[in-house]
This record gives C-alpha cells, sequence and structure tokens, in this order.
C-alpha cells in the first residue's frame, strides 16, 4: 500500500508542532524550524542567533515574509534538507547564495501555480478566485 505525500500547501508536522506556517514565521522561527528538521535527521546545527536571525530578516526583506517562508519549507520539502549531497544550513539562505534562493523561488511559483492556490492563506486581494478579476 503506498502512502500518500503530504502536499506542499499543506501543514508539515513541524509547523503543525510550532502552530505556525512557513509564510507566517518570523526570522526566530525560521531558525528554529530548520535546526528541528536538522535534528530529526541527527544533525546538529549549532546556532549563534543573531547570524542566522540576520540571514532570515533579509531573505523576508528581499522575498517579503510568506514567500521568504515558502522558500525555506520548499528547500526541507522538495530537496528534503539537502542540496548537493550536503544538508541545508542557515547560511544557504544568505544573500551570498541569491542564485539558490531565487532558483528555489521559481520552483516554489510553479509548485503553488499547480496547487491551485489553496495555500495563500492571508492574501487580502479582495476576490475569490481569478474569475472575479
Amino acid at each position: 500500500m503506498r502512502e500518500t505525500a503530504v502536499a506542499f500547501i499543506d501543514n508539515d508536522p513541524l509547523e503543525d508542532d510550532m502552530g505556525v506556517r512557513c509564510e507566517n514565521m518570523n526570522p526566530d522561527q525560521l531558525v528554529a524550524y530548520i535546526k528541528s528538521y536538522q535534528e530529526a535527521f541527527g544533525l546538529n546545527l549549532k546556532v549563534d542567533g543573531f547570524k542566522e536571525r540576520g540571514v532570515f530578516r533579509g531573505l523576508q526583506k528581499l522575498y517579503g515574509q510568506q514567500e521568504a517562508g515558502r522558500i525555506v519549507k520548499w528547500a526541507f520539502y522538495h530537496y528534503k534538507g539537502q542540496f548537493r549531497a550536503e544538508p541545508v544550513g542557515f547560511f544557504m539562505f544568505s544573500k551570498g547564495n541569491k542564485w539558490w534562493t531565487d532558483k528555489l523561488h521559481i520552483e516554489v511559483q510553479q509548485e503553488m501555480t499547480k496547487s491551485d492556490g489553496r495555500s495563500y492563506q492571508g492574501a487580502t486581494l479582495g476576490v475569490r478566485s481569478l474569475s472575479d478579476l
């Protein structure tokens, strides 16, 4: 029997445990999300705190809070927390790796398009569907 996969737009177990979706997380919560994910796979990432939060403040400033959270989640949902056989850490989301975060952002947008927008919680477009435009 095949287990059904959790869709990207659905809450993952860490989001459920933390009580907040990635797209609504603040920098502290994004740091905790990554650390918790890696700990689940036996990795103990050291956290200074200030530097890591700075990375995610910058990511949120560049992409916006919702998109930045989706980018982080995609790295763990799609890439399973690994990129080029290395664990995804905090600094993979820094400005020096913008090429990678841009790649993830494009992939997230494509995924959200396929999922018919069911996840856009909190979006305040004032319309119910594209036909209302």
